[in-house]
């Protein structure tokens, strides 16, 4: 696979990707007390994310591995694997925080206001030192992702992973030949052409969903703002302070419609019963990221062959959703010097390329900045082919929505709001009076 950069149009910011739960965590005074006091091994608390089923668990267990027996006798990465959800993981570092005993180093990418709270409180360890007295670290970190990072103070608190695991597109290539279709449309207008050709042929167009942040339909409706810069100025909004702007309007319009073109039961439906529409071949596309790649050739969820009829590309204008800041790393700083040094030596490792490759290899996170080699490339089944080629035609990567809005909005409005737009309980003025309540609620909650 040839090495490209893609071009990024959008600011990026946090995303809650972490699935964690509470447990038991060293506290900063045991980590005041490390045996680099007494001139051993530097040991430092680490949390990490679980087994969620894509891989994460596999490659951060490798990471930790090499870090121990590299640095044997110097340094000593402490971990605590939690299991759970999101919110489970951040209120357990709430807890951490206001009992002073926060690990080592932690992800702070699944909140933004706890990020910004420990910040804001100085609990974090500005790492731009560290970055700037190691160039050839912060080469293997993409260039604008790095510049999202940067603090109005010129500090840099949190670190990136070395690669990322945009969403895009999954489409049935036989359903798309039966309704006369033989390449994914490229544009807006022939999106929606093909929609209309697929439901003319019999064959649902979309598999969608409304509950759980309607993860495969908002993707889709949030996407379609990238083809003006007012809708990508709004989309780099963090937590906007209105939804009542024309582009979102016109989003809210793409949203109804694309429920014209999906199965009966998304509104209402999770994910699972999108993804099993999809998998079941009665719906011609899904939204989602190459996590979803082996579910394509388990006999458990799809149909024998399945994967070999099966491509992944961009959403319409070359354009994926990601965030950078999905997984953000931080350094506590009520940890000794000692343990931080240690802790961004644990940093450094994950982004070296022997782990970037292995990263690609078990989750699908992709860098610009490492050639893939050839026998990776040429060993991948040929949907997760043509999600490694699709790196070279990327011109906008824009946030995930759902790193942009508040909580009241994400599991309230979505929750009950949502679904009635999209019956038609409710209009798109009504709508939106609900979202901007719900922005004034969080503001003063």
């Amino acid at each position: 696979m040839k090495n490209g950069k893609a071009k990024r149009a959008a600011a990026v910011t946090m995303a809650a990707v972490m699935a964690l739960s509470l447990s038991a965590c060293g506290g900063s005074e045991k980590e005041k007390t490390s045996s680099a006091d007494s001139g051993g091994e530097v040991t430092f608390t680490y949390l990490e994310l679980g087994d969620q089923g894509t891989g994460l668990e596999d490659w951060y267990r490798e990471v930790v591995d090499d870090f121990n027996n590299d640095n044997k006798g110097t340094y000593a990465v402490d971990v605590e694997w939690m299991q759970g959800s999101s919110p489970d993981y951040n209120n357990k570092l709430r807890m951490l925080n206001a009992a002073d005993q926060l690990p080592t180093i932690f992800d702070a990418g699944g909140d933004i206001s706890l990020y910004n709270t420990l910040k804001d409180n100085g609990r974090l360890v500005d790492l731009t030192p560290y970055l700037e007295a190691d160039p050839e670290w912060t080469a293997r970190l993409e260039d604008d992702c790095m510049e999202q990072f940067v603090e109005d103070d010129g500090a840099i608190y949190m670190v990136p992973e070395a690669a990322m695991c945009p969403v895009g597109i999954y489409w049935n290539k036989d359903l798309f030949a039966q309704a006369g279709i033989e390449e994914f449309p490229q544009t807006w207008d022939e999106f929606w052409d093909a929609c209309d050709k697929l439901q003319a042929a019999g064959i649902t167009p979309l598999a969608l969903q409304t509950s759980g942040g309607a993860w495969t339909s908002m993707i889709i409706a949030t996407a379609y703002m990238s083809t003006s810069q007012e809708g990508i100025d709004f989309m780099n909004q963090n937590f906007p302070e209105s939804y009542d702007v024309p582009e979102f309007r016109e989003m809210v319009e793409v949203l109804k419609r694309l429920f014209d073109y999906s199965n009966p039961d998304a509104i209402g439906g999770d994910y699972a019963l999108a993804q099993n529409h999809f998998t079941n071949e009665e719906a011609a596309m899904i939204i989602n990221g190459a996590w979803m790649m082996e579910t394509l050739r388990d006999p458990s969820y799809s149909p024998e062959g399945f994967e070999e009829r099966v491509g992944f590309t961009t959403l319409p204008g070359n354009t994926v959703v990601y965030s950078w800041n999905q997984v953000g790393r931080v350094i506590s700083s009520s940890a000794t010097e000692e343990q931080i040094e240690a802790a961004v030596e644990y940093m450094k490792t994950l982004s070296t390329e022997e782990h970037v490759i292995r990263y690609f290899e078990l989750t699908g996170g992709y860098s610009s900045k490492v050639e893939l080699p050839e026998e990776t490339y040429n060993n991948l089944m040929p949907t997760m082919k043509e999600y490694a080629d699709m790196f070279q035609n990327i011109e906008c990567v824009i946030p995930n929505y759902q790193t942009q809005w508040n909580s009241i909005i994400l599991n309230e409005v979505f929750a009950t709001d949502l679904p009635a737009l999209i019956q038609g309980s409710i209009d798109t003025d009504q709508f939106i009076q609900v979202l901007d309540e719900a922005v004034v609620e969080y503001e003063e909650g």
